[in-house]
């Protein structure tokens, strides 16, 4: 949803976010059709995949993305899982 509100969307406001239409002459006008921004954001946001589809249908994708976060060789792999997984130990204390 964050990606669908663009420019709306504030971190500093956590999920609240603020719609203004000032289109029309009227506060009824305006007032309608920031609800039926509202009412497309929500659906399409509803209709957007939550997990990363690309992970899951194209392994070569995904062992890309992989070897660029995490390291090219095994062993690279392997300690910078281990030091991840270490200073999220920490962060959780």
């Amino acid at each position: 949803m964050i990606f669908l509100l663009g420019p709306r969307y504030k971190t500093e406001m956590g999920n609240q976010f603020k719609i203004v239409c000032k289109q029309f002459m009227t506060f009824q006008e305006n007032y309608l059709r920031a609800l039926e921004q509202f009412r497309e954001i929500y659906w399409e946001s509803l209709r957007a995949p939550a997990d990363c589809v690309t992970l899951d249908r194209n392994p070569y994708r995904r062992e890309k993305l992989i070897k660029k976060l995490y390291g090219k060789t095994k062993a690279e792999r392997k300690e910078t899982m281990k030091t991840l997984n270490n200073s999220l130990e920490e962060h959780k204390k």
